[in-house]
Order: structure tokens, then C-alpha cells, then sequence
């Protein structure tokens, strides 16, 4: 599970104007299955993913997500499945938008500019922590 207190300093951070990447790894001794765990995801040509990734880490183009990423490009909002093992099951997704000045639940088929700092969170069924799916990279408003 995610670490609460990083979790929220980490939001606190950001809406204070910190550019901060969101990663996630685990400290893994022995091999362990990765159904419902978060990984770090980029977006990769596939021809030199180590490049790829630092430069997804420098400029902020992460998702942490257990198989499902939240992808925001021209006013819209877009679900990718990754496809991964043990990945969240059900259709009823919901997305949220944080800002300094609170959070509120937002319509995936509906446009939206974003003219604040935002994160973007994407839940199936409802908002509890338990049912996070994936953090996408941080929206800086226009």
C-alpha cells in the first residue's frame, strides 16, 4: 500500500510549486507476484527505455498505477489497460482532480482545461485509497 504521510507531503509539495516525479518500487528479496501492486509507468519508443525513463523521471511523465493509466491530452481525459496480471477488475472507473484548493470528481467523457496545478487519480468503483488505481503525471494549467 502506498505510504499515506509521503502520499499527502508529496500533494502538499507539488501545489506549493515543487516539481515532483512520482515513482513507486519495492525493496524485493525473493520473487513475488506483481498482480494488484503499483509500478511506475513511461511512455517508451521501445528502442532505449533506460533514456526513456530517466527522461520520463526529469520531466515529470510518470503514471503509478496497477495496470490502468490516466492520460490527459487535448482537454480530455483517456483510460489506457496495460494489460497487467492481477490488474483491477470492473468498468466503473472514476477520475478525481486535486488542486490546492480541494478535489472533486470529474466525468471521464466530459472535457476539461485545466488552468491550475492538478493531480489527476483514477479509482474504479469509488474513491477510497483501497480502490486507487493509477496517479498520473501531474497537469500544470495553462
Amino acid at each position: 500500500m502506498l505510504d499515506l504521510y509521503i502520499f499527502f507531503v508529496s500533494e502538499t509539495l507539488v501545489f506549493d510549486g515543487y516539481k515532483i516525479t512520482a515513482t513507486c518500487g519495492m525493496d524485493l528479496h525473493d520473487a513475488v507476484p506483481m498482480g494488484g501492486k503499483f509500478a511506475t509507468y513511461i511512455k517508451s519508443d521501445g528502442i532505449s527505455i533506460a533514456n526513456d525513463t530517466i527522461t520520463a523521471i526529469k520531466t515529470g511523465q510518470t503514471w503509478v498505477s496497477k495496470g490502468f493509466l490516466l492520460v490527459y491530452e487535448n482537454d480530455k481525459f483517456s483510460i489506457v489497460d496495460m494489460q497487467k496480471n492481477g490488474a483491477p477488475t470492473g468498468d466503473n472507473f472514476i477520475v478525481t482532480l486535486t488542486t490546492k484548493d480541494g478535489c472533486v470528481t470529474h466525468d471521464i467523457n466530459n472535457a476539461v482545461s485545466i488552468e491550475n496545478t492538478t493531480i489527476a487519480k483514477l479509482y474504479v468503483d469509488d474513491t477510497s485509497l483501497e480502490n486507487l488505481v493509477c496517479i498520473a503525471p501531474v497537469i500544470y494549467g495553462n
